[in-house]
């Protein structure tokens, strides 16, 4: 299993808003291009949003993630299908920072069980941990760009 932590300048409910906008998806998670459709009932569990995603170049497959489980805005859970090589298990935990409004998240990625990308979890394991740490580096960036922190409550007063 992957695991990636980050300490966010943001609050778990902002930090908790970024990740289930699936417009915001393509912005901070590395391979995803576009997004194509959202279902109208997003995001209770079992419904999904519908992307492009793709290595770089021309090279792309319409693909979707589907929400499993959420408790906002500490967790939620993630499926995401990654044709034709098999679908993930997505684990996002959020947390109170060490500092008045962070949030330090992690996120944990694995084959889902039964699918046939479990035959080659030694081999992707390091390629989803570095994936996700170059996902991660962009979210913060995003959240950077997007949440209001102590820097623009200064500038605004």
């Amino acid at each position: 299993m992957s695991r990636n932590r980050i300490e966010l300048p943001a609050s778990p409910e902002q930090v908790f808003g970024v990740l289930i906008d699936p417009y915001s998806f393509p912005k901070w998670v590395v391979g995803a291009k576009r997004i194509r459709g959202i279902d109208p009932d997003w995001p209770r569990p079992g419904s999904a949003f519908h992307h492009t995603s793709g290595a770089g170049g021309e090279l792309t497959v319409k693909d979707k993630t589907e929400m499993v489980t959420m408790n906002p805005p500490m967790s939620l859970v993630l499926q995401a299908y990654l044709r034709p090589l098999g679908i993930v298990r997505i684990r996002m935990l959020l947390e109170r920072g060490a500092t008045e409004g962070t949030t330090l998240f992690t996120i944990r990625e694995a084959p889902a069980p039964g699918t046939k990308m479990t035959r080659v979890k030694k081999l992707l394991d390091p390629a989803l941990y570095l994936r996700n740490k170059k996902s991660l580096q962009c979210l913060e960036k995003l959240i950077r760009e997007t949440a209001p922190g102590p820097e623009s409550a200064a500038k605004a007063g």
